[in-house]
């Protein structure tokens, strides 16, 4: 059974400015960068995520708790998660709740992740194993 992880997404933008103050065609290239971001990490193929991050030695990433610096490190983790991505999906309507925080840069022309940070809220059960929401 697949589960689908609806992301709240927060960007934090290496820019010098606030994503609020990105122009307009910025925004969009923006937007379209997290829905690809959102795609690779949907699919199986590791080398689809590790095109967007950034490949400086200060890149990281934390998912759910688990810490990864730099580009070997976070492919090594990336590599081990595309074992299991049947099982999970992001998207925006689903039974799991989340949290999706990505601080991207422009370089080269391109928009690449300097850090993200996933985690997930599992619904909450009390003594008798009830879930309550």
């Amino acid at each position: 059974m697949t589960r689908t992880m609806s992301l709240a997404v927060v960007l934090a933008l290496s820019l010098g400015g606030a994503a609020a103050d990105s122009p307009p065609s910025s925004r969009v290239e923006i937007e379209q960068f997290v829905r690809t971001y959102v795609e690779a990490n949907n699919a199986t193929d590791p080398d689809a995520v590790m095109d967007l991050m950034s490949r400086r030695p200060d890149v990281s990433s934390v998912t759910m708790g688990a810490v990864a610096r730099g580009p070997d490190a976070i492919r090594r983790e990336t590599g081990t998660l595309a074992g299991i991505q049947g099982s999970h999906r992001m998207g925006l309507n689903s039974d799991l709740h989340g949290a999706l925080t990505l601080v991207i840069e422009k370089s080269s022309g391109k928009w690449k992740v300097l850090h993200e940070h996933v985690s997930l809220q599992f619904p909450l059960t009390d003594v008798q194993g009830e879930s309550r929401d």
